[in-house]
């Protein structure tokens, strides 16, 4: 496996990723609701943590997972799947990450923006999924994210893979925009 290294000198920190990450969970909860789906938060829930998703639509039981990675690269829209929740031994036991370890049903990616216009892509998040990904993965370099640092100390440092939008079938996703005050 080689993976490319982005590690030289910069850090994320970890509560600044769960800020973003927080931040795309209520976008897509508020248009879930919008929708008159009736939802149970889950992302604060600790005991739940560990079964990969954000919320439950409690209408049907889908568990849905929220991705802040779709991303628009070189003019093309871009979603990061994470491989790795911790790629590198220095930063403790090595863990897969969710594309592994996740029990979501569907995997939406919004895309971070302070815009007012905001996008996300849902997949349903199934062997059919994991399999195409599986076939196209090979084509795209597996990255290390930079070392996530809580409270001044080093937690992990995971891995990912940038895949354009393009090359997954249209008919394995859904596309929606919407506008948020």
């Amino acid at each position: 496996m080689t993976i490319t290294n982005t590690t030289k000198i910069k850090t994320d920190n970890f509560e600044t990723k769960m800020i973003l990450g927080n931040a795309g969970e209520r976008s897509i909860g508020k248009f879930l609701e919008f929708m008159n789906f009736q939802i149970q938060d889950v992302s604060k829930d600790k005991s739940k943590r560990h079964l990969g998703y954000d919320f439950v639509v409690m209408n049907s039981g889908i568990k849905v997972e929220i991705k802040s990675s779709l991303a628009v690269t070189n003019k093309m829209l871009t979603i990061c799947i994470e491989e790795d929740a911790n790629c590198d031994e220095r930063y403790g036991k090595l863990r897969p990450g969710w594309l592994y370890t996740s029990t979501a049903e569907t995997i939406c990616f919004a895309k971070r923006s302070k815009e007012k216009n905001k996008m996300a892509v849902i997949f349903k998040f199934d062997d059919n999924f994991k399999n195409y990904y599986k076939n196209i993965s090979k084509k795209y370099p597996l990255q290390k994210n930079y070392p996530t640092m809580l409270k001044g100390n080093p937690l992990c440092i995971g891995s990912y893979r940038k895949i354009p939008l393009k090359e997954f079938p249209p008919s394995m996703y859904a596309t929606i925009g919407y506008y948020e005050e």
